[in-house]
């Protein structure tokens, strides 16, 4: 698969992410993060925003649903993972572009507030799982 640039962005959700599940049984859940960074002013001594970039995230399976089930429009989220550039034909004929990450790991921002961390249940290994697993010498 050759080399990919990673990338570790923070910002803030622009909406819901959204999700959608693939006949294949994959699911990913796709959301925008705003990113704006801030510098300080010499003359002032305070802050001042500089532009706004948009990025989209791409999450994928287990990744999906915890994203599904955690993030919401406006939460302050730190996102690392693969970056790329998407390219399409827009209807005027022109050339588009958009940034993507394929997220590794998400998370919320917790230099700018608090959260709780939830395991998400997983299935019971079934009674033939639980026996192979005894067999194989795993602790139940």
């Amino acid at each position: 698969m050759g080399n990919h640039a990673t990338v570790t962005i923070t910002g803030n959700l622009t909406a819901d992410p959204q999700v959608h599940d693939f006949d294949s049984g994959s699911r990913k859940a796709r959301f925008a993060v705003a990113c704006t960074p801030s510098t300080r002013d010499k003359e002032t001594g305070g802050y001042r925003d500089l532009s706004t970039t948009f990025y989209d995230v791409d999450c994928w399976n287990h990744l999906a649903q915890n994203v599904m089930s955690s993030l919401h429009k406006g939460d302050p989220v730190i996102v690392t993972g693969r970056i790329s550039v998407d390219s399409w034909q827009g209807q005027d004929g022109g050339q588009r572009q958009k940034v993507v990450v394929t997220a590794s790991t998400v998370g919320h921002d917790l230099s700018r507030g608090t959260a709780q961390f939830r395991r998400p249940q997983r299935e019971e290994p079934s009674e033939v799982g639980q026996e192979q697993m005894q067999r194989e010498g795993v602790p139940a």
